[in-house]
Parts: structure tokens; sequence; C-alpha cells
């Protein structure tokens, strides 16, 4: 894949309506990148369709531990 603004943090393959693969590379700061990967490993295999960020939002809560097990 070519050079990403920021670190992948999750990678998902996801299906179009017509059932074919694509890639869903999400990366910490909001960036969402789709590729297409129907094409031969001759042509690269990974075809980018797309860029979305996200925009950041403020957490509405946080999330505590709890250690249960020591009573």
């Amino acid at each position: 894949m070519e050079d990403l603004p920021d670190y992948p943090k999750a990678l998902a393959i996801v299906r179009d309506t017509g059932g074919a693969p694509h890639l869903l590379v999400g990366c910490r700061t909001g960036l969402l990148s789709l590729y297409r990967m129907d094409k031969p490993a001759e042509d690269g295999t990974f075809a980018k369709l797309t860029d979305r960020w996200l925009p950041r939002r403020p957490a509405r809560f946080t999330l505590k531990y709890h250690d249960t097990a020591a009573g």
C-alpha cells in the first residue's frame, strides 16, 4: 500500500452489494481508507477508492477499571 499519513490501527474486509471484497483501513487520527481488492497481484492487488476523515469528538464518558477479583 502507498504511504499513509498515520499508523493503521484496524483492518477489516468488507463486501459491497455485489460481493466484491474491499479492505477498510482505520488509522489513529480518524482516517478511514477503502481499497478495492479484486485486481490481480501483477497489477498491485489494492486500488484505493476513497479516504474519509472522521471528526474528532471529546469522549462523553471514560471507562474505569474495577478489580472485582480482589474483593
